[in-house]
């Protein structure tokens, strides 16, 4: 195969005839890593291929940097996300070692924006010590103020902290963040003071959480006064805890912000039944949402199901995603959404049902063309 000529600022090949070759290697992964490592001609369409989401764990983590330290590395500006596995044991001593050698060359991964830690709740992201920095690491990546990179999304998975107010000291290390993912266990759950210990999150327009993480979390943005302001609320794995924490929020006056809300409840997990599910997600409140998912298991009868819909007050919203067990008694929901109340209403999907089965239950929906496929 034909290379380029690195005396010569003339390639032999086109950029174009390059993308060609690596886009048709893009499943031999050995391949691609020596293409990205030498040719300087290689354009940010085809590094993506294998570079855009970099997972990195114990096994790869060396390999990693001592290729991004190569100053014939041409992948670091296609890298966009870091996500770094805390899951084996010793997972802290080799990620203080990574973010020590890898802070001082972050400059080169200019366009990284994205952070994720996964692992287990074995793996505790605790004060610096002896035998643990992965909390010092995690804040460090987010004070990286001297290079072009900015996090500003955070995923973590369900790892624990010592502490939640450990946890605030982490996000007050990421003034750009706009994204917050977290599924992580605390130990010591105690809420921070109101407004006393998060100094920068007002751009925060993105939220998802999961069981552990949700109740205390809740808790705590709205104590923050972050929470009114996110436009996008997803909320998996609901207890009866995180509904509790749930309703000051819904019952919050001033809900002038939340666009998107995504909720997926389990009742057997949750040991909450559906109707109590019902009447704590009251939407009354919600006067921008545009889009709501309602996924659950088992599918939601309609009688809570309509109890739910019926608190939508705002007449603005625009899509719906449900999960519904197909009854005659769907008869009163298929009215409702096709009422003066729903008339904004442009999509309807049932998410437990295929198109011709739901458009069987809810021909009103169907008629009106809204009814759209899974």
């Amino acid at each position: 195969m034909a290379s380029n000529n690195p005396n010569t600022d003339t390639p032999l090949f086109p950029a174009e005839l390059t993308d060609l070759v690596v886009d048709a290697s893009r499943n031999d992964r050995q391949a691609l890593a020596a293409y990205a490592l030498v040719c300087k001609q290689w354009t940010p369409r085809s590094r993506y291929h294998l570079f855009e989401r970099a997972a990195i764990f114990a096994d790869n983590a060396r390999q990693f940097i001592s290729l991004l330290s190569s100053p014939h590395c041409t992948f670091a500006t296609a890298i966009c996300e870091l996500d770094i596995s805390l899951a084996a044991s010793g997972s802290h001593r080799w990620f203080t070692e990574f973010s020590r050698r890898l802070l001082p060359i972050l400059a080169k991964v200019s366009n990284l924006h994205g952070l994720a830690i996964s692992g287990s709740r074995n793996a505790v992201i605790r004060q610096l010590d002896e035998d643990s920095g992965a909390r010092e690491a995690l804040i460090a990546f987010g004070r990286q103020n001297q290079t072009p990179s900015q996090i500003t999304a955070l995923k973590l998975g369900p790892v624990t902290f010592e502490s939640l107010v450990d946890f605030v000291d982490v996000l007050s290390a990421f003034p750009d963040l706009h994204t917050l993912a977290c599924a992580a266990h605390f130990q010591d759950a105690t809420q921070p003071e109101p407004h006393g210990e998060i100094r920068v999150f007002p751009q925060v327009t993105t939220i998802d959480l999961a069981s552990p993480s949700t109740n205390y979390l809740l808790g705590l943005l709205l104590n923050q006064g972050i929470l009114p302001n996110v436009t996008n609320l997803s909320l998996s794995r609901l207890t009866g805890g995180d509904l509790s924490a749930l309703t000051p929020f819904l019952h919050n006056p001033n809900n002038n912000a939340l666009q998107n809300l995504v909720i997926k409840f389990d009742s057997i997990f949750s040991g909450v039944s559906f109707d109590l599910f019902a009447q704590r997600v009251d939407m009354t409140q919600l006067r921008a949402l545009r889009h709501l998912v309602v996924e659950t298991a088992p599918d939601m009868p309609s009688g809570p199901a309509y109890t739910l819909l019926s608190t939508i007050s705002w007449t603005g919203i625009e899509r719906l995603e449900i999960s519904l067990l197909l009854t005659e008694e769907l008869t009163c929901i298929d009215n409702l959404l096709t009422s003066a109340r729903f008339s904004t209403l442009k999509e309807v999907t049932i998410l437990s049902a295929s198109f011709v089965e739901a458009g069987q239950f809810l021909p009103l929906c169907a008629a009106r063309n809204i009814l759209q496929q899974v």
